[in-house]
């Protein structure tokens, strides 16, 4: 800058000594004229700048139909889509509220420029920022819960003629991660669905409401701290009384623990004192695993240990399956059955030393053999393999049935469903399916994975509108 920049800039500080909007104006406006800039709001379709942002908003009303303005924004879209986001690699300014010694945290990100004004472009912009976010989050924190919210600037016009805007919310539904592993596209796009369903709601709902611009994205994360079985109570007599569960009299967290060793090395004197574990406490792979044990841990204990664990619950005299292994017909892996039980707002881990004696008492019966998918017994052995068969390709079920004289009666209620619809739509979609040709194999096979072998490309579509009043039925339409 020169000497007159120099003098120029000592006069405007002088002016406003406490300084102010009229002085960062002034500044703003000094920088831009050095540089050469050219002041004002660029047209998205043209690239004509404009020093107003009202006359950009009249021009593109006026000179650009709204089918260019669709094409651009699925253009921007589509583009999105394929690539994952943020094409460009744009860098948003984000920042961070912490609270209750960071077991709670707020993540503002900021729209720039570029996706402010589209919230398809902001959201697929910012995914990997999400993902790296909550990753961090899931690393520090272990298990968290987490959900996104959206806040918009919305406008449209009075009857008047007068401007009249609002600035809604929209948020996704809470989720729960229980390990940085899980944070994929999947689970980030299950809450933009959200997002964009509850937008759609408010602007159907609300009448000419259109989008002015993203004011932030906010990701609210606090750590998750499941209710696990904890402290030795004593069960129901209903199930005391079976001699088929090993109740581990425990002072800690640890009854989880306990439960497997007592399986893994039988004790046939006082099976249920800690101190005939305790040499074989270190023996388990318990790495990010938290005492006490929630059901949503088995898995992961499974996979660490290479065991074959499956978990039942018990309540109001009504036995359950919570877990079942997927490998639970494997007979070369050690098989370990426990018993969630929970007392009032405590729960337990228990071992079910003898599966069959167990459920025969629980469902008063004698002699049974029982299917630990769906809990069913059978007379024989040979006739439970041949259920399992079947059975153990399904996830774990209860089967119930109504008692007589109470709830053994279906009939028809629904009077409603048949009236005759006054009209109906017909409607189809074709598409080609071309392969996809990977040139590049980076795929990592220790982990879950989906390998897409196909797109669909649309090629064409056909619909009719039919009315019990001919006069409003219309003649299909196809598009190929």
């Amino acid at each position: 800058m020169d000497q007159r920049g120099e003098d120029f800039v000592d006069f405007l500080k002088r002016r406003y000594p406490f300084g102010n909007e009229k002085l960062k104006h002034e500044l703003q406006n000094l920088k831009q004229k050095r540089d050469g800039e050219i002041v004002g709001f660029t047209c998205s379709v043209c690239k004509r700048k404009f020093s107003r942002k009202y006359n950009m908003q009249r021009h593109m009303k006026n000179i650009h139909s709204s089918e260019e303005m669709n094409t651009l924004h699925s253009q921007n879209r589509t583009e999105n889509a394929q690539t994952g986001g943020n094409v460009a690699g744009i860098m948003h300014k984000s920042s961070d509220e912490i609270a209750l010694d960071g077991l709670a945290n707020k993540h503002y990100i900021f729209p720039v420029v570029d996706d402010k004004y589209n919230i398809f472009v902001f959201l697929a912009n910012i995914k990997d920022e999400i993902k790296d976010h909550l990753k961090q989050r899931c690393s520090e924190m272990k298990q968290i819960k987490y959900y996104m919210n959206l806040q918009t600037e919305m406008r449209r016009q009075t009857a008047s003629g007068e401007e009249d805007t609002s600035k809604p919310h929209f948020r996704s539904k809470m989720e729960i991660l229980l390990s940085p592993d899980e944070v994929d596209d999947h689970s980030i796009n299950i809450g933009f669905q959200k997002i964009f369903a509850s937008f759609d709601e408010y602007v159907k709902r609300g009448s000419s409401w259109t989008l002015k611009k993203i004011i932030q994205f906010e990701v609210f994360t606090a750590k998750y701290v499941p209710i696990g079985g904890r402290g030795h109570f004593e069960l129901p007599p209903a199930l005391k009384n079976s001699l088929s569960i090993i109740n581990i009299k425990n002072s800690d967290d640890k009854c989880f623990l306990w439960s497997v060793l007592a399986s893994l090395y039988p004790k046939a004197d006082n099976p249920n004192r800690v101190i005939h574990y305790l040499p074989y406490e270190n023996q388990l792979n318990m790495e990010g695993i938290d005492f006490p044990v929630h059901p949503s841990d088995v898995r992961k204990f499974e996979k660490q240990n290479n065991l074959i664990v499956s978990v039942f619950g018990y309540e109001e005299n009504c036995t359950f399956p919570i877990y079942i292994s997927k490998q639970h017909t494997n007979d070369t892996i050690h098989h370990i059955d426990l018993l969630y039980v929970c007392n009032d707002d405590q729960s337990h881990w228990c071992l079910i030393k003898n599966f069959h004696r167990f459920m025969n008492h629980a469902q008063k019966k004698g002699g049974y053999v029982f299917c630990k998918t769906c809990l069913q017994g059978f007379t024989s052995v040979p006739v439970l393999q041949k259920h399992v068969e079947y059975c153990s390709k399904i996830d774990a079920q209860h089967v119930t049935y109504p008692k007589k004289g109470k709830d053994d009666t279906l009939s028809f209620n629904e009077w409603s469903k048949k009236l005759r619809v006054p009209f109906v739509i017909y409607a189809d979609f074709e598409t080609f399916c071309e392969p996809i040709v990977r040139t590049d194999d980076t795929t990592e096979y220790s982990k879950s994975f989906t390998n897409n072998i196909q797109k669909y490309e649309p090629c064409g579509f056909g619909y009719q509108v039919v009315c019990v009043d001919k006069s409003y039925s219309k003649d299909p339409v196809i598009y190929r």
